[in-house]
Formats: C-alpha cells, structure tokens, sequence
C-alpha cells in the first residue's frame, strides 16, 4: 500500500531537489512533504504546488526571520516593503501576508485578531524555531483551506521541527553580520538544540533556544537626509526564545508529547523611532520601549493502529505587545479612558485538532479530521474582549485511479459563529507519465473570514501617531478565492531537472481599507469589501549539473495582478514585480570546501493600487513629479563553507558584492490645508536594501 510506503520514508534522509530550493538531490534519497495532504508522502506524489528549504541550506544562508529563510522560493514576495521594525512580510502569488497562514508541525500560529497595530504586523515572523531544530520548511503556493481552514487563502509555511532522538546529539549555531558601512547596524545571532533520551525507549527530551540582537542603523540618502527609522533605518533590537519538548512513547503504536516555547522581542524608541513619545500637553500612543512576546504550549498524541494512524493536538498560544499606550485622541471619543495609561493588546487562541489516515479502503488513501479554534482578543480602547468560535470537519481522498495515475478529492466544511458555515472544496490530478515525467493540475478554494476587531462596531484603534481613529465594519463578509494551477516537472537521473507552473487565481470580497468622516467630523478609516481581484502568473525552476563538482539552479516568477471592479478597476491588485529571478553557482571544490555564486534581479514594482483619480493631493503630486515605480535592481552575493571536520562547519558569504546602492530618493511639494499651505516630501524610488556586508557562521554539532 502506498500509505506505508509513505509512512517508511520518514526515516530517510530528507534531501533537496530542483523543485524545492537550491541542494543538489541524490539520486537515491527520496524527499517526503507532510503539508500537501496532512500525510508524508514524496514531493513528487504531492497535490500541490510546493518548494522545500532543508536544513543544509538555511545553514548556509543568513537568516534572521522567516521571511528571510523562504525568500529565493518561486511565488514568494517578501520585498512588498517593510514593518516599522524593519523585518518583512511574506506574500505568496500576490494575495498578500495577512492571507499566509504560518504553521510549526501544522499547528497554526497566525492570530484571530490584531495585537501589534500600525505596522509591526511583520514582527510575528520572528516567532520561529532557532535554526538548529528546524528539519525543513515546506512552502505551498495557493490556498489550502481545504485542509487548513482560515488564513491559507494565498498559500501555507509550514515549519517542520526535529524528532527528538534516540541518542544525545545536539547543535550550536553562531553568526555574526559586518556592515562595510557604519550606516548599518552589525547584528549576531545565537541558536542551539539538544535532543535525547531522558528514560531510553521511553521518555525524550528536547531542549531550544536562541539569541539575536541587532545595533541600530542610522542610514542617510546621497543629499544628507535621514532614512525613515520606522521601517528603512532600523532601530536597535533583541530578540530570544527559550522551548523544550517531552516525548513519551509507551509502546511501539503511540507517542505522547508536551511543547511549550517562550519568545520575546524588544525594540527602542527612546527618541520617537517607531513612535511618537508623550509630550507636555498630548500622550500618541508610545512608550520609550516596544515589546512583543509569545508564549505557546501544546500537548498531543499520535497513535498508530493496522489501519492507519491517528494525531490529535491542543494547543494555547498567547501573544501580546507591550510599550503602548492610550493616546489623548481617543480620550475624547471614548471618555471611560484615560490618556496615558497602558494600552492592553493580548490574544489568546485556543486550537484543538485531530485527523486520521488510512489506507483501508484499496487504492484510496482517505484523510478525516476537524478543528476547533477559540480566540479572544482584549484592546485598551475596547470595551470587553473580543471572542470568536470556528470549528471545521474537513475529508480528503487520494484515489490511485492507475499505479501512475493519482486524483486527489476533498472538501472542508468550516462554522463560525458569526458567518455560519462554509464549504471549501478542492481536487487535484497527479499523472507520472512516465519515470521522469510528471504532470500536476487541479483546482483549489481559500476562505478567510474577518478579524475579529475588524468586525467590531465601533472605534478599535488609532492611527497617525494617534490623531485619527479607525473604526471596525460589523457588516463586513469572509474574503474567497479559487486558484487554478498546472504545471510540468521533468526529473533526468543525471540530476538535470525543470519545472513550469502556471497559475490563475480568482479572489472575491477582498478587505481593504476606506476612509471617511466620522459623526463628530473626525477623519477615520474603515474596512471594507471590495469586490474582485485576481493574480495569475507562471513559475519556472530548473537544475542544470555542468560537471560532477558544478551544478547552476535558477528559478523565475511571472507575476500579473488586476482589480477587475469597483472605483480602481483596472489597477494593479498587488505590488510584486511582474519579474523576479534568482540563479545559483554552486562549486564543491573538495570534500571540505565549497562555494556558492547567487544572483537576484527584481524588476520594477508598482507604488499605488489606486486609479490617478483617487489618490489624495500628495499622492497625485508624488505620481507627477516622481513617478509610480520602485526600481528595478540586481544584486550579487557570494559565499563559501568549510567543513573542518564531521562536526564543525564553518561559513562566510558577502551579501551584496559590488556595495550596490538602494537607498535613494526624490523630493516633491504639494498643496493642501486651508489656509493653502506648501509642503515638500521624499519618496524612496529603490527598494531600501542593506549595502555590502560580511557574514560569519559556525555550525557545532554534538
């Protein structure tokens, strides 16, 4: 049965290929995914469009978020900009980062509603496994509500964690980045796992941490200016976690575990660099320090019976930001507030999940599971906390309709108890027309239903340092989209390999934000529905061996994106490149030493979404007299790694070799006020890349 093929994998050494990013694959190892069907089984076999970064490659690369960690994958943009603490935000085909649902051994880790408002939304990318426990990260392209549920309208990160071992083994991993520029600022990171036997057979441990902290940059343009601190010059930061797992496993049929981690990050604004401390006569909002913590535990059991295999989890999360406060604006709208006093911004989730795999039935492999999801948020500028209940049943089966030939069915029925229910279906064709050959195709449904301060009726939070409210939008509907996908994968055994993807996707009911004037004649925003939009685009990689030493990968994404209704009709839906390539060299020189050539273009991105016509008085006057576009550009990097021994690792790579420079802009003045008043405002015409840099690593295993 295919099921127990798939279940025997496991054990064999996860390597890369073509499709996945950017190792060399060993013709005799086989490379299993769990993301696309909730079940290990061989890329290859997978329903889904899905890339993989194994732990060999994230060692050789700098990373200190997971932005970073997925951002060469075919489909994925993380360059849309970047959050007030300067990390970045993953968008996948275009649909954007609050439609990514981000999970670690699939369970979700994306919030019900917003606690880190006005720009350090990206900041929840830094809650990730220290690099050393991470096995691989698996990277699907198009929705999978299916099997997920809310948030997987764009695509799904899934973060797979180590095993704890049979034996006592662990790793250290130290790095250490050298701006050439004192502009920048130097960051070092810190990173460890140990994994064992505390009763052998019986009882496993597994212990994880890490340590990052980044020196404040003070970038400055060609003319003298200063670059914005509030994202493009970013301020001082540190962030750390700390998790352990137990594992018992009884018997040789079920395994019984309790993870629990603890993150937290600290960023500075002692001179107002993310936002605007008190003065003698107004409180906006901030306080000298900004922090954003996490903590997370989860206790799960998987059993193992003739029939299949059953895994159940319950997890709590609470997430939390701390260093705001209750801006003076807000006091005179909500009067039970005093200004000054903390801002309490916490989410709690609660996620319950189960699913069971089997093979029972001849050349069907059938997947049954639900999910139940609680969720509270509390806002000092709302009354009360904020609940929401979903719960989900979701069924999938995988139909050998030839020994090459597989069809892949499912379905998803999700109840929220605002909504009612939903159903999401999906079906998917996998044709291996012969050994090297494969064909994949099929159709499949995102569904994501509004926050719930989004939903709330009434004023949920303050923007422009706190001079202007916002407000929720009770009659709000679920965003939903349907991507259409084929693609072609040729795999020769000399190691040579292509693929070609391409994609349609078709979303509805998009939640945007609108301005208007509150009864009080305050100027606020508001969310709202949109109507249609849609991205299609293609995806290409491939894996070239020149010599047995040598191999070139490359990878190019094709991006489109339309509003097809409503006032900007037309217009861009997103801001990614239509161009996006990364092409690698690399060389293994010897046994010990090998060395890596990447370069990277990204063509030129568009700035606005909205018609000429509906752009405010600055935006029109930026549209004139600077134009709509960031700049294409083009960068080189270059590494190399050493293998002292077995154990010890040690790696270098300049990041952008010839200092090319991405910090430049152009000035514009505009009119407005009453009386009439003229301003003259910047905008950044490049992407707000760091200059040429050196970064050491050393890599201990134990």
């Amino acid at each position: 049965m295919r099921i127990k093929m798939a279940l025997s994998v496991a054990s064999i050494l996860v390597t890369q290929n073509l499709l996945l990013a950017n190792e060399t694959t060993k013709l005799d190892d086989v490379q299993v995914v769990t993301s696309a069907s909730g079940y290990e089984q061989k890329i290859t076999d997978a329903p889904a469009s899905i890339s993989v970064i194994t732990q060999e490659e994230l060692k050789k690369k700098k990373y200190s978020n997971l932005a970073e960690a997925i951002e060469d994958v075919e489909g994925v943009d993380v360059r849309d900009g970047v959050g007030k603490t300067g990390g970045l935000n993953i968008s996948i085909r275009g649909m954007g980062s609050s439609n990514t649902l981000i999970l670690i051994d699939g369970r979700r880790q994306n919030s019900s509603g917003n606690n880190t408002p006005n720009g350090f939304g990206e900041t929840s990318g830094n809650f990730l496994p220290p690099l050393a426990s991470i096995e691989r990260i698996e990277v699907i392209k198009g929705p999978m509500s299916t099997l997920y549920g809310a948030d997987a309208m764009g695509g799904v990160v899934n973060i797979i964690t180590k095993k704890v071992s049979n034996e006592w083994t662990g790793n250290i991993n130290v790095d250490q980045t050298l701006q050439e520029s004192s502009q920048f600022g130097n960051s070092n990171n810190l990173n460890m796992y140990a994994s064992g036997p505390v009763v052998k057979d019986l009882l496993g441990l597994a212990l994880r941490g890490n340590y990052y902290n980044r020196e404040a940059s003070n970038i400055k343009y060609g003319d003298g200016e200063v670059v914005s601190t509030r994202g493009p010059s970013p301020v001082e930061g540190t962030n750390w976690s700390l998790g352990g797992k137990f594992t018992l496993t009884p018997n040789d049929s079920n395994d019984i575990y309790l993870d629990t981690f603890t993150s937290k990050q600290k960023y500075n604004n002692d001179k107002s660099q993310l936002g605007t401390l008190p003065d003698a006569t107004k409180d906006y909002g901030y306080k000298e320090d900004l922090r954003f913590e996490k903590e997370e535990i989860t206790l799960g059991h998987n059993s193992r019976f003739s029939i299949g295999t059953l895994e159940s989890s319950i997890m709590k999360s609470k997430t939390e930001t701390l260093g705001r406060t209750i801006p003076t604006e807000a006091t005179l709208k909500l009067t039970n507030l005093v200004a000054g006093d903390n801002r309490e911004l916490k989410n709690e989730d609660i996620v319950l999940d189960t699913k069971f795999t089997t093979d029972i039935l001849n050349k069907n492999i059938i997947t049954v599971g639900g999910q139940y999801w609680n969720s509270e948020l509390k806002d000092g500028l709302i009354e009360g906390k904020l609940k929401q209940d979903l719960w989900g049943l979701f069924i999938e089966d995988e139909i050998s309709i030839l020994d090459s030939l597989r069809l892949t069915l499912g379905g998803r029925y999700d109840h929220h108890d605002k909504f009612g229910g939903h159903f999401s279906p999906r079906g998917y064709l996998v044709w291996d027309t012969t050994d090297n050959w494969t064909i994949k195709g099929g159709v499949s449904t995102g569904y994501k239903a509004p926050r719930v301060d989004q939903l709330y009726d009434g004023i949920n939070g303050v923007t422009r340092q706190g001079k202007n409210l916002t407000y929720g939008n009770p009659n709000l509907t679920p965003e939903e989209s349907t991507n259409y996908e084929t693609g072609v994968y040729y795999n020769a055994d000399n190691g040579f390999a292509v693929n070609a993807t391409i994609f349609y996707n078709d979303y509805k009911d998009k939640i945007e934000s609108e301005s208007f004037v509150d009864a009080g004649g305050v100027s606020s925003t508001r969310p709202i529905n949109i109507g249609k939009a849609e991205t299609k685009g293609l995806e290409f990689g491939t894996n070239i061996p020149i010599i047995e030493s040598l191999n070139l990968k490359a990878s190019y994404t094709y991006m489109e994106s339309e509003q097809k209704n409503g006032k900007n009709k037309g217009e861009p839906f997103a801001n990614t490149p239509k161009h996006s390539l990364n092409a690698t060299l690399n060389w293994d020189i010897n046994a010990k030493l090998s060395t890596w050539l990447k370069g990277e273009y990204k063509s030129a991105r568009q700035v606005f979404t909205e018609k000429y016509e509906n752009l405010s008085v600055a935006n029109k006057a930026r549209y004139d007299q600077v134009g709509t576009e960031i700049n294409a550009y083009e960068l080189f990097h270059l590494g190399a790694n050493y293998k002292w021994d077995k154990d010890l690792t040690f790696s270098a790579t300049i990041y952008n070799l010839f200092d090319k420079n991405l910090y430049k802009h152009e000035p514009y003045t505009y009119i407005s006020g009453t009386p009439p008043k003229s301003t003259t405002a910047y905008a950044d015409t490049d992407a707000n890349l760091e200059g040429r840099r050196l970064w050491l690593a050393m890599n201990l295993a134990f």
